[in-house]
């Protein structure tokens, strides 16, 4: 028992630790002074000046605003001058509506600088919003305010998060869009919830800096990663040192494993039994790992046992805005979300062995509306040895190719993290030996936001077997 206290305290030291390394902060350099940034204006005025006093179109603008951006990353020798090159493009781009090389120009800043990136896309966000006319360009600024929402709430940034997510709410609902209207609002109570925890929490934070294995302080932070910020792989080891004894047991069974379907289905028990206590934001977390397990138990499930863990996972998808997780391992019924058409040949699958087996290359659409997909697993296996195989997923026209993949035993599972976006990589599976993946750069695309435009193309001459695919989600109606 000392071995295994000894060993979630070092977890928890670790996690504490983890977000400084990531933000990498002993790379980047103070904001130059006041006096040095004057200096390096002066300059930027004698040799762009002329060029920024004709800039009077909104396209001769842009243009400058992506000159400047391209002359800040020559100058790194000179961080005065760059800083002020990178500031310069910032603020035409804004002027002109160029919403892509604004943020260039911030991410730009904030890889070399100590700058707070978030608000100052928050603050071009709302500028962009001040002169925005058009339908889609409000729902342009709403969706991406929404993401930026997501990478404040991960850092624990709720301030500029409250911002962005008022922001959010009124240019959705310029825009008239019902759907990112609630999905803003949802927002909204999230952070007023996180926001009314968090004071409790970074005195917690700060006691198990010096003692790690503090119970009440891990009961506090587990609590607020896992049921409020939804992070279970670093809330689970501090619950499991909490006081709470039924949390500390549930979560010691998840960090241990849970190998059988039984195993697996009484966690999704302890997980739902928990669930029907709560409310809010902590129910609905909880909800979706009691989905989690029970999605991971069902194929080896069967009886009673089987019928009452389907009709509680039934219970759980119905529930608007709760975590959905579906697994088709092509059982009876379930061929009935989805629609297959052809690309080269038959693309009409044969149920085989709880697989579908394709002779050629298929497209399968999701026929459901009523999620909204966040990530998708599948598992594939190749039955030629001798071709790589493209696999892509994807919306109408647009290609969506995975972000990452492993071979095992020649065939491969690649999970896709859509995080409420499209995401855009092409990537090439060798089916023969254990060769390395190629992922090509990941381009943002449109958000996700009706599944049943959703599908996956499969893109191989040659037979091949499609396993199981699990989707998560989110209940939309």
């Amino acid at each position: 028992m000392r071995i295994i206290h000894a060993f979630f305290s070092f977890a928890i030291l670790l996690a504490l630790a983890l977000p400084v390394v990531g933000q990498n902060a002993a790379k980047k350099i103070p904001v130059p002074t006041d006096a040095a940034q004057a200096e390096a204006t002066k300059l930027v005025k004698e040799v762009y000046g002329g060029e920024y006093a004709n800039a009077k179109t909104t396209t001769e603008k842009q243009t400058l605003a992506k000159k400047l951006l391209g002359k800040a990353n020559e100058s790194k020798d000179d961080p005065a001058s760059q800083f002020v090159l990178l500031r310069l493009a910032r603020d035409i781009a804004t002027q002109a509506s160029d919403r892509q090389t604004a943020f260039q120009a911030i991410d730009a800043l904030a890889e070399t600088f100590q700058v707070d990136v978030l608000a100052m896309k928050a603050v071009a966000l709302t500028k962009f919003a001040f002169v925005a006319q058009k339908p889609a360009q409000h729902k342009a600024i709403a969706e991406e305010a929404l993401k930026l929402v997501e990478q404040s709430i991960i850092q624990d940034n709720f301030t500029v998060a409250d911002q962005l997510g008022k922001l959010a709410l009124a240019e959705a609902q310029n825009a008239s869009e019902t759907e990112l209207t609630t999905e803003a609002q949802g927002r909204i109570s999230k952070i007023a919830e996180l926001t009314k925890t968090y004071e409790e929490v970074k005195k917690a934070v700060v006691t198990l800096k010096t003692t790690p294995d503090d119970p009440a302080a891990n009961l506090t932070v587990g609590k607020y990663r896992c049921f409020l910020k939804g992070n279970w792989d670093k809330g689970l080891p501090m619950l499991a040192l909490g006081r709470d004894d039924a949390l500390s047991m549930l979560a010691k069974q998840e960090i241990e494993g849970a190998a059988s379907s039984k195993e697996q289905a009484k966690l999704g028990d302890g997980w739902w039994d928990l669930a029907e206590k709560q409310d809010g934001t902590t129910k609905k977390q909880l909800q979706g790992r009691t989905g989690y397990w029970y999605q991971k138990a069902l194929p080896g499930l069967s009886g009673i046992m089987k019928d009452k863990v389907e009709k509680r996972v039934g219970k759980l998808n119905e529930i608007r805005g709760a975590p959905v997780v579906l697994r088709y391992d092509w059982r009876q019924g379930q061929l009935d979300d989805w629609k297959f058409s052809s690309g080269i040949g038959n693309g009409k699958p044969l149920v085989k062995n709880g697989s579908l087996e394709f002779r050629n290359a298929g497209r399968l659409s999701f026929c459901r509306t009523d999620i909204r997909i966040t990530d998708i697993t599948l598992d594939i296996q190749s039955l030629d040895q001798t071709q790589a195989m493209d696999v892509g997923v994807g919306e109408n026209s647009y290609r969506l190719h995975f972000l990452a993949g492993w071979m095992l035993n020649g065939s491969v599972q690649v999970p896709v993290k859509l995080m409420g976006r499209r995401r855009s990589v092409n990537i090439s599976i060798p089916v023969t030996g254990n060769s390395v993946l190629k992922v090509g750069d990941a381009q943002a695309a449109s958000p996700v936001k009706k599944s049943g435009e959703m599908y996956i193309q499969l893109d191989q001459p040659k037979p091949f077997v499609l396993g199981h695919i699990v989707i998560k989600g989110v209940k939309v109606n």
